[in-house]
């Protein structure tokens, strides 16, 4: 439905016209021609589009590839610790972690840290994930984080980025639900 080229067809012989057939094979060689190039354009836009994914895979590949060698400390450490991007999806979360969020490893896969946060935490999220992305965030807040025996707890949370252009945030995390409560007392 759209111009994408002009054919321009000439008569060898000047002053005589395209007869009825000759118009009829001008107009179908036109049509071919029109698919010909539309097919070629999205061709061009799904090579690219497959660039794009294979160059986001082999960067995710080599993000993780360098976090490897820290995951032996991390799994050991004795706060929470996960490993998360900037739009909050856990890539990876310790023993201890798990612990505290009251879930297993495959649980939180691919989920968003954000789905574990308490409603009425949520607003902050996305300024705490603001700031350690541009390195300004350095101390520790507290987050109302949900569990799946359908209390709350409350979570001191430290936050920091890693390395300069891997978007990928570390937090460290403890319930101090208890010492909060003995606070309030």
């Amino acid at each position: 439905e759209r111009v994408t080229g002009v054919l321009f067809l000439r008569n060898t012989k000047p002053g005589l016209s395209f007869n009825e057939h000759e118009m009829q094979f001008g107009m179908t060689v036109a049509a071919a021609c029109a698919v010909a190039i539309r097919n070629a354009r999205l061709f061009d836009s799904f090579r690219d589009q497959n660039e794009r994914i294979n160059y986001m895979r082999i960067a995710a590949e080599r993000q993780m590839e360098s976090l490897k060698k820290y995951e032996d400390s991390l799994e050991h450490a004795a706060d929470g610790m996960a490993i998360v991007d900037v739009e909050g999806k856990i890539l990876y979360v310790n023993r201890e972690g798990r612990q505290l969020l009251g879930r297993e490893e495959d649980d939180l896969r691919n989920r968003s840290f954000l789905d574990y946060i308490a409603q009425e935490s949520q607003s902050r999220w996305p300024d705490i994930v603001d700031q350690v992305r541009h390195g300004r965030y350095r101390e520790a807040f507290d987050l109302y984080v949900s569990r799946p025996d359908g209390g709350e707890r409350i979570f001191w949370i430290s936050a920091g980025g890693v390395g300069q252009d891997t978007g990928l945030l570390v937090l460290s995390f403890r319930d101090v639900t208890e010492t909060r409560e003995m606070e309030v007392e």
